[in-house]
């Protein structure tokens, strides 16, 4: 059966400003992040990434998608390559 998979990297910087309401510091951040004042980065990238099964498609659609790994025939090498790359990654983030 197949499983449609999603990895999700997110992005977050937190940024204090000087304000007189919540709101007016919502309204300055997003006025320069609009004005790409504020540009997030590889640097800004959160500790882990989300990891789930996806709910936008059907069953009937992740079935006629061609999969990207068949982890069923996949031998120790393509799993070790797999755990390697995955082991980068968190490095990385570290």
């Amino acid at each position: 059966m197949k499983y449609c998979i999603a990895v999700q990297e997110t992005l977050r910087r937190e940024i204090v400003v000087e304000a007189d309401s919540l709101q007016d510091a919502l309204d300055h951040v997003e006025n320069e992040y609009d004005k790409e004042n504020i540009v997030l980065t590889a640097d800004d990238a959160c500790t882990e990434p989300d990891i789930f099964e996806v709910d936008w498609h059907s069953k009937e659609e992740v079935e006629e998608m061609e999969e990207d790994y068949d982890i069923r025939k996949s031998g120790d090498k393509k799993s070790e390559d797999w755990r390697r790359h995955l082991q980068h990654r968190f490095q990385r983030w570290g």
